[in-house]
């Protein structure tokens, strides 16, 4: 079952609720992006029930929105999405039409003040969602959850100007990596920073739920051996015992040796500087950085990919693994889902992209 409701100052209303006709949807569909806001777009025909009412419950910018997912046998409820309407249209056909923001973007509400953002993840983020609280209307306010991201060294972020929440923790981001997560704990919603997000128990498999698969190749990042060095001292970067580099056997059989220099910025011990030159040769000794897939996601069946096994089908979640099988395509492994569309009306439809994210832009230098 899969439920729409409106929040406001009029209280809360349930404007779709996929077992009943005369609440029918013409489009209920999700978007979602790695470390973004996300988005969602709903569409009423004219016929609907709740139509003459509809002009009233959509305050633009006002109105929470939130997709819900239940399911009593398998999971439970699980919320889709969060985030806000803004502003609605009609067609010719008197159809309306409810484009909507994720909750990611209520931190664009609040200002940050020019200066240097120093510290841990988890003060920064306490430092950053305290003050958005102090700015903003109780519902777009949050509590810090879990902060599992630990960079060698602290980041540091200067802010020449005052800008917004959103934006102040984009440049951390970048500079310490990680996934941003939204959850409820105890009645509130919590914003967590996590070094990893775990794995979506639902995988794709060829001849079950997989459709049709794409791969991107890029070839500009393909290195099969990494000659890393550290931080700098007296103007001498740390380097690693000879012979100085990392690499991978099997890629080199394939693609030859391509050696990259790499500096790790944040790096002062040679066993930090062998993990992240790992990490790094890891990520980039395949020249597939993407595959974007057409799959169902059998959330919205409740039905296990295999009949002879009863199996997880929560839906899949970006910022979290996704393990792929396809012999015919030679793909047997986890990737991390990046970014999916969901049509929630035919899932048929749905989108998904698997690679690996950006790697933090301060961290990690090419010489």
């Amino acid at each position: 079952m899969i439920t729409v409701k409106l929040i406001n100052a009029l209280g809360e209303t349930t404007v779709y609720d996929s077992r009943r006709d005369e609440q029918a949807l013409s489009k209920l569909t999700t978007a979602d992006k790695l470390n973004t806001a996300g988005s969602a777009e709903i569409a009423f025909p004219a016929g609907h029930f709740n139509a003459s009412s509809l002009d009233s419950l959509i305050v633009p910018f006002r109105t929470v929105v939130e997709i819900m997912l239940t399911d009593d046998t398998f999971r439970g409820e699980t919320l889709l999405f969060r985030g806000r309407a803004l502003l609605p249209s009609r067609d010719f056909f008197r159809t309306l039409t409810v484009h909507c923001e994720g909750e990611y973007n209520f931190l664009c509400d609040s200002v940050v003040d020019a200066g240097t953002l120093t510290g841990t993840p988890s003060a920064l983020l306490s430092s950053l969602i305290t003050a958005h609280n102090s700015q903003v209307d109780v519902f777009k306010r949050f509590t810090v959850g879990t902060v599992s991201v630990s960079p060698s060294v602290d980041p540091s972020v200067e802010l020449k100007e005052a800008t917004s929440t959103a934006a102040a923790l984009t440049k951390l981001i970048e500079q310490v990596g990680g996934v941003i997560r939204f959850d409820t704990v105890n009645g509130s919603r919590t914003i967590s920073w996590l070094a990893s997000d775990g794995a979506n128990p639902q995988q794709i498999h060829y001849g079950a739920n997989l459709l049709d698969l794409k791969a991107e190749y890029a070839n500009t990042e393909l290195c099969t051996r990494v000659i890393p060095y550290g931080k700098a001292t007296d103007g001498v970067r740390l380097q690693l015992p000879s012979p100085g580099y990392v690499e991978d056997a099997d890629a080199q059989t394939i693609y030859g040796i391509i050696a990259k220099a790499v500096v790790f910025n944040e790096c002062e011990t040679v066993a930090d500087l062998t993990a992240k030159a790992t990490e790094y040769l890891n990520e980039h000794k395949s020249p597939v950085s993407s595959l974007t897939v057409n799959a169902v996601d059998l959330s919205a069946t409740g039905q296990p990919w295999d009949d002879s096994t009863v199996v997880d089908t929560t839906p899949w979640v970006v910022g979290k693994t996704i393990t792929i099988k396809s012999a015919p395509h030679g793909i047997n492994g986890a990737w991390l889902l990046t970014e999916r569309t969901h049509d929630l009306l035919n899932p048929s439809n749905d989108r998904i992209t698997l690679g690996t994210p950006p790697t933090p832009i301060s961290s990690i230098v090419n010489q």
